[in-house]
């Protein structure tokens, strides 16, 4: 076959449904020849194809999903800095609220070795609303700094598995910086 299978997508409609009256909802379903690929003629067969479980569903009530991650310090991600010059970490990410309903007390947390938690300011996010959440750490001397990260809310999460973000570590000491 000349494309991927099975191609998996999921589409949130809900930006287009105002949600105060019944609305009918049509889906439509077309295929295309890739012919962006120019002279692979493969990409120009007309391949059968089927659709198969289509699912059509109402979202969770409360679903925060993060859609970008950085950690660094003076915009840079140091796993290795200098023990006369350790600067803040900064800790962001942007936060999606694809679920039904509008989050509140969202925050980003920080847990640094396993003791020391750090906290954005809590935001509201509205359906479909995107927020920046960020926190700052700042070392308190050589050795190593492990870190994890997590989203909470007021809410708890009908989709947890898409808001993970994973955690890392960084060392302080020596005279050397490194990425």
């Amino acid at each position: 076959c000349a494309y991927p299978n099975p191609d998996l997508k999921s589409v949130n409609i809900s930006s287009y449904l105002d949600g105060t009256t019944a609305q009918s909802v049509w889906i439509s379903f077309e295929w295309r020849s890739d012919a962006a690929t120019g002279q692979n003629g493969a990409f120009w067969a007309m391949y059968g194809w089927l659709i198969d479980d289509l699912k059509i569903r109402t979202l969770p009530d409360f679903d925060l999903k993060t859609t970008y991650n950085y950690w660094g310090s003076v915009g840079v991600n140091y796993h290795l800095m200098h023990s006369n010059q350790s600067a803040p970490v900064d800790f962001r990410t942007d936060v999606l609220n694809d679920g039904g309903q509008t989050m509140n007390g969202v925050a980003l947390e920080v847990d640094v070795n396993s003791g020391t938690i750090n906290t954005s300011p809590t935001a509201s996010i509205a359906k479909n609303g995107v927020d920046s959440l960020e926190t700052t750490f700042t070392p308190s001397g050589d050795g190593t700094y492990t870190f994890t990260r997590r989203i909470i809310a007021d809410s708890t999460d009908d989709v947890p598995s898409n808001n993970v973000i994973g955690g890392d570590d960084f060392i302080i000491g020596g005279y050397i910086y490194a990425q």
